[in-house]
């Protein structure tokens, strides 16, 4: 995430903190992330209050709390996403969005599983067009690429 990416995700974690929360919330609330706040009781703005707070705090933990109130998606923040997803709803292709779903969901926490999970996705997407024209994922394996099969079996 740019700078610019950052500042405004924590303008909109203050911007919901300050619609939802008192300020004695705000800090009790941060300290479930390990967010150290000055523990004022009253803040004369909690969305500058939370803005001076997060400001230094590490993005793992502004993205982990932005997640927390629904402020991040990734099919937002990654490019192309969104539209594939689209795709993937207006094919029918649920297996294939499911698969993509949770590759999105790991990009930031496991990213080893996440590109497993993207490596799944292509490979579904390939058996689903597979399967729309009625082609057999084996024999059409065995023509492709005839003398690796042989030496397997």
């Amino acid at each position: 995430m740019n700078h610019r990416e950052r500042m405004v995700l924590i303008s909109r974690i203050g911007r919901q903190l300050q619609s939802t929360m008192t300020t004695t919330d705000i800090n009790t609330y941060m300290s479930t992330f390990k967010v150290k706040t000055p523990n004022l009781p009253m803040a004369d703005s909690k969305w500058v209050y939370v803005k001076e707070i997060l400001g230094p705090v590490d993005e793992s933990v502004i993205i982990r709390i932005a997640k927390d109130l629904g402020l991040y998606n990734l099919s937002e923040v990654v490019p192309g996403s969104a539209q594939l997803i689209n795709q993937l709803d207006q094919s029918s292709m649920q297996v294939c969005r499911d698969d993509f779903e949770k590759a999105l969901k790991d990009v930031e926490t496991d990213p080893p599983n996440a590109i497993g999970m993207a490596s799944t996705t292509l490979e579904s997407i390939c058996k689903a067009i597979l399967d729309a024209f009625k082609v057999s994922y084996l024999s059409n394996l065995v023509k492709s690429y005839p003398s690796n099969f042989n030496k397997v079996s």
